[in-house]
């Protein structure tokens, strides 16, 4: 399982009950985790190569990279999402 995999998994019945409200179900659901296991496939693929490292901080290196990465992952989804919504007249 990759790494933060289950500390996400286990928070998030909460958010597709906020998402219910607005008539999210379920069965919607699985773009959003389609979309969240792609961008933890392509941080995996960058990462991995250093946690192979010969020295004792290769590991580390790589929780750091992989965090960064994340990060800027998210603030970039973040906004193409709004930008998308922008174009559609919704934002």
């Amino acid at each position: 399982m990759p790494a933060g995999t289950t500390r996400a998994r286990s928070t998030s019945p909460r958010r597709p009950a906020s998402l219910a409200a607005f008539g999210i179900e379920p069965r919607h659901l699985r773009t959003f985790r389609v979309a969240a296991d792609r961008e933890v496939g392509l941080v995996e693929q960058v990462v991995s190569p250093m946690q192979r490292g010969r020295d004792g901080d290769s590991r580390a290196r790589a929780d750091e990279a992989a965090r960064e990465i994340s990060a800027v992952a998210l603030r970039l989804h973040a906004a193409l999402v709004r930008g998308g919504l922008l174009r559609a007249g919704l934002g």
